[in-house]
Parts: structure tokens; C-alpha cells; sequence
């Protein structure tokens, strides 16, 4: 929107402004930040037209060789199948003055001798610094637009959205507009410390070979990963009347609303309505960025953004010298360029300050399906034991079918092995000091060790439910075996009243309530109105800390 004001006004004073190349180069880089390098470049190519024809370039030496620098990260981390497909590129960048990412795409084809200055071996070391260096922000990887479907991804208060389409019209605008507009209503929700209970939402754009127009849209909660299907007619985005932009905004509106409540089912309606009323989040968000159509006013009508735009007859082709990665040949580790330090990081007094995250930095990792977990109705644990034999843990459900399907999904999700041990189930005893019988299950995920580091936060649903026996008999009996096979079935009645086993895992961990403290992933099982029972000589208990968090929490 802002390019094409700008340069409407351009047009209309029959003179370019700094303002104008400025707005170019800004979507020049978040086009390379996205890995839409074909994008990108045609940004890029305006901007240069433009800083031609001012008095001043806007043009800094740090501000082109920042931008080399990404273009080349994109192609140094690329997979060598995306590589071989642009070996025509080189001559192309030249041609733009762009040879320093010219050079970082020779090494990716194998051709280290015609790259950086004549008669100068390559330093493949320097290369690796480059492929491995921090830009400040998140790099995508490189997206060509030469495949019949793309992906495009973003972080929404923790959840990654992927959208999916056909590299075709109308499918490209709708999916790449649907983004921008999910990101801008939630993008103040963090500072509400909204953050998502799912994980992850795959939205698919399918077209409809129907004449009448056609746009709706279906979410499925049930599914292994939520996911939400788009169906358009294909219609010509050049010949849209008033009343159908009307229907696309209306369907961006209604398709927000419905995306929110799924990933943030806590958020109650009263909410909704200040966000609606008061802050006018979804009006400035579909009107800002509901602007279906500009594109073809800078890449022409019916231009598909893709890197194949830029290819020329009478470019070179490079074609590659091996089939592997530059990386994979010279058998070069990517380099970790986070400071390190032998004193430990102080924890900060305020970890949770929501307001100043990026979306990006808070990951859901969380196993749970809120939505079925509700209908299913949780009713209670059960153990079967034999001797010899895995031991065997068993959920009831009201809803056996919905029961059923929750732990298919978990399996689908983890294996049914659950090799990297991402369940995690915790049997915590001593919740009662006139039942010492009693004790609270908690169903959640471990957290992502393997993180990258990208996220700051990391979140994860819980389901809980307080079982009240009589004895511990049970309990003990299953604790036993599971102690000598260090592992458990995970199973299911299934609405035929037949045992069914999903899965084997070894996350089941006991723990007592009083050793709780206030940074373990169990405090979200722990109750303030919980009696808990602390052994005779124990001081300063862990579970102290952990209800007075609980405490400021309920204050706040």
C-alpha cells in the first residue's frame, strides 16, 4: 500500500522522491529476510531506478553491501535442488551490481575459479562465516516460485501458521494478504499476554473450477496439526466489481475471527468485542492490508513474482560442477556465532515481559488439543500390570471416540515409540495431607532442548485431573514394573470397549508436590487451595516458592 501511494504521487507530480526508493528498499529486504529472492531483486532493480534520477543517493555502501550479504546467505544455505534451477542467476546479478552474491552463487554451482578476484583461491572458511552469520533477524530459505505450490510461514503468538497455495492468480494475493492480515490483529495481542494453545495451523488455498464466485473457508481442529481450508473460484483480480473486494474483505474478517478463537480459545468474547470496538483491530487490519491487485501495478498484470521473471535468453548458464551442497562437498559445519561465556547468565527479575517479545521468539510446543481434550472428557488413569510385561497406562474418556483420536494424534505426532521422549506425563504424589492416596496427573509435552535458540519462551499446554483413591495399591504395583522396563504402553477403551494401545513411552515421571519449585514445568498442576504434605525436617520446601509465584500470578 505504501509503495503504491508513493508512487501515485510520483506519477502524478511527474517526479520520483527519496521517499519513494526508501519504501522500495525497505520491501526489498523483508522480500530477501522472506527467501522470496525473485521478489526481492525486482525491488531492488526499482529502487536503483529510482536513486538514478535524485539529486542524493539514498544508497549507503554499509546499506548495499547488508544487502549483498543477505542475497548471498540465501543462496550459500540453499538445497543444491533450488540451486541448479537459477545456474542462469550469475550473470544477472552482475548485471545489477550485485557481485558479491554473484560470487556466493558461483561457489554454490562449483564454480569456486570464476568467482571473487582472478587467480585468488576461494576462503571457503570466510564462506562459511558468511553462510553462518547473524542478519539480526530470523532468514527464510529460499523461495523460487518455480514449483507448482509454495509455502509461506510466520510465527502468530507462538503458533507457526504455514499457508500453502498454487503459484497462480488469484491464490498467491489471497494467500500472501490472509498473512498479513492474521499478523497484524494478533500483533498487539502479546502485549494482553495473549500466546497460542496450538502449536501449529496449515492453512491450504485450493481453487475451484467453478465460474459463479466462489470464496469460504473450513477449520479442522480434529486433525493431527489444525489445520484450515481456503476454496476460490478463479477470478480475475483485474476485473473484481466493488461488491466482490467487498466479499474478500468481509471473508478476511470472518476467516480472522475464526482463526483467533482456535489458536487462543481462552480469549473470551468481552475480549473480542474491546479488540472490535474500541481498538478497531480488525477494521485497520483487513483495511491496511486487504489491497488485493497492487502487485500487478509494479510487477505487471498477471506476473508471476518468481525469480523466473528476471531470466534472459542470453544469460550464461553455469551449468552445476557437482550434485551436492558447496557445504556438503568441502564437508564444512555450519558455524555458531552465539557468544559464549563461562559465567552464567544472571536470570532476569521480569522473564515474562510479553510486551517486548517478537512473536517469533515464543514457541508452543504444547501436544495437547484443547478442543478435543473438552469434548473428550478426561474421567480418570487406570493400570494394568502382569508380570514380565510392559505396563500398561490407561486414560478413560465420557467420549471414546474423541478419547481414541486424541492419543492416535499424539502418536501420529511423536511415533509410536516416542523415540525423543516428547511426552510427558507426571504423577505427583502428596497433593493431600488427609489423603496421602490421593495424587494429580499432568499431560504435557517436554520442551524442545534442540531449540535454536530463535525462541526466547517456550509454552506448553497441560491437562490435569486429581484421582482420589482410597490406597495406593494400584499406583505402587504400576510404579514397580514400570521402575524395571523403564517404559509404558499408553492406551485407550475405544467405543467398541476394546483396549487399545497408541504408543510406548518412557515419560512418565513421579514427583513429590513439595519438591516443586517455582521454575519446573509441574507448577502449572499445583492448586493454591492444595493441602500439600511436606516431610518432618524439611525447610524452606521448593513448593514454597512455587505457590508464592502461583500467588503473585492470581494478583496481577
Amino acid at each position: 500500500m505504501a509503495a503504491y501511494v508513493v508512487t501515485t504521487d510520483a506519477l502524478k507530480e511527474q517526479r520520483s522522491s527519496a521517499k519513494q526508493a526508501a519504501i522500495y528498499q525497505r520491501l526489498m529486504w523483508i522480500e530477501g529476510q522472506l527467501g522470496r529472492v525473485g521478489q526481492s531483486l525486482t525491488w531492488y532493480h526499482l529502487a536503483q531506478l529510482i536513486s538514478q534520477t535524485l539529486d542524493e543517493s539514498p544508497w549507503t555502501e554499509n546499506q548495499k553491501m547488508n544487502y549483498e550479504v543477505l542475497i548471498g546467505k540465501l543462496f550459500l544455505n540453499a538445497n543444491f535442488t533450488d540451486v541448479e534451477r537459477i545456474a542462469w542467476l550469475p550473470d544477472k546479478l552482475n548485471q545489477l551490481d550485485l557481485g558479491l552474491s554473484a560470487d556466493a552463487l558461483l561457489v554454490c554451482l562449483g564454480h569456486e575459479d570464476k568467482a571473487g578476484p582472478e587467480d585468488e583461491p576461494i576462503d571457503l572458511n570466510f564462506m562459511n562465516m558468511w553462510r553462518s552469520i547473524d542478519m539480526g533477524a530470523p532468514v527464510a530459505p529460499l523461495d523460487l516460485y518455480l514449483d507448482r505450490w509454495t509455502t509461506i510461514s510466520s510465527y502468530i503468538l507462538g503458533c507457526k501458521v504455514s499457508v500453502s497455495f498454487p503459484v497462480k492468480s488469484p491464490c498467491i494475493e489471497l494467500a500472501q494478504q490472509l498473512l498479513a492480515v492474521l499478523e497484524s490483529f494478533c500483533a498487539p495481542m502479546m502485549a494482553d499476554h495473549a500466546a497460542a494453545t496450538v502449536p501449529a495451523v496449515n492453512i491450504d488455498v485450493l481453487l475451484e473450477d467453478e465460474d459463479d464466485f466462489i470464496l469460504r473457508h473450513s477449520f479442522d481442529t480434529a486433525a493431527q496439526v489444525t489445520s484450515a481450508e481456503i476454496l476460490c473460484s478463479p477470478f480475475s483480480i483485474a476485473n473484481l466489481t466493488d461488491e466482490q473486494r467487498g466479499t474478500i474483505r468481509q471473508f478476511y474478517s470472518e476467516f480472522c475471527l475464526h482463526f483467533v478463537s482456535t489458536i487462543c480459545p481462552q480469549i473470551g468474547w468481552s475480549k473480542f468485542e474491546e479488540m472490535l470496538r474500541d481498538d478497531k483491530a480488525l477494521e485497520r487490519a483487513v483495511v491496511f492490508n486487504c489491497n488485493i491487485g497492487l502487485d500487478s501495478y509494479f510487477m505487471g498484470r498477471d506476473a508471476v513474482p518468481g525469480i523466473g521473471s528476471h531470466q534472459e535468453a542470453t544469460l550464461e548458464l553455469h551449468k552445476p560442477t557437482r550434485r551436492v551442497t558447496w557445504f556438503e562437498h568441502h564437508n564444512i559445519e555450519p558455524m555458531d556465532w552465539r557468544p559464549k561465556s563461562d559465567v552464567p547468565e544472571e536470570r532476569p527479575k521480569h522473564p515474562f515481559q510479553f510486551s517486548t517479545m517478537k512473536h517469533r521468539e515464543l514457541k508452543v510446543v504444547s501436544l495437547i488439543q484443547e478442543s478435543l481434550w473438552n469434548q473428550a472428557g478426561w474421567k480418570g488413569l487406570g493400570f494394568q500390570t502382569c508380570e514380565g510385561e510392559i505396563p500398561v497406562l490407561m486414560f478413560g474418556f465420557e467420549n471414546a471416540a474423541v478419547g481414541h483420536k486424541i492419543f492416535e494424534n499424539i502418536a501420529k505426532t511423536i511415533g509410536d515409540k516416542d523415540p525423543n521422549n516428547a511426552l510427558r506425563i507426571a504423577l505427583i504424589r502428596g497433593i493431600s495431607r488427609q489423603n496421602p492416596a490421593h495424587y494429580r496427573v499432568a499431560v504435557t509435552s517436554n520442551l524442545d532442548r534442540s531449540d535454536d535458540g530463535s525462541s526466547r519462551i517456550q509454552t506448553a499446554l497441560s491437562r490435569l485431573h486429581t484421582m482420589t483413591p482410597n490406597s495406593s495399591e494400584n499406583i505402587e504395583r504400576f510404579l514397580k514394573d514400570y521402575e524395571v522396563h523403564k517404559k509404558c504402553h499408553i492406551a485407550t477403551v475405544n467405543t467398541k470397549g476394546k483396549l487399545v494401545s497408541h504408543l510406548i513411552t518412557s515419560g512418565v515421571i513421579v514427583i513429590h508436590a513439595w519438591e516443586i519449585d517455582e521454575n519446573d514445568q509441574e507448577i502449572s498442576a499445583i492448586q493454591p487451595e492444595d493441602d500439600i504434605f511436606v516431610p518432618a525436617g524439611v525447610e524452606n520446601a521448593p513448593i514454597s516458592r512455587a505457590l508464592a509465584k502461583i500467588r503473585s500470578f492470581e494478583t496481577r
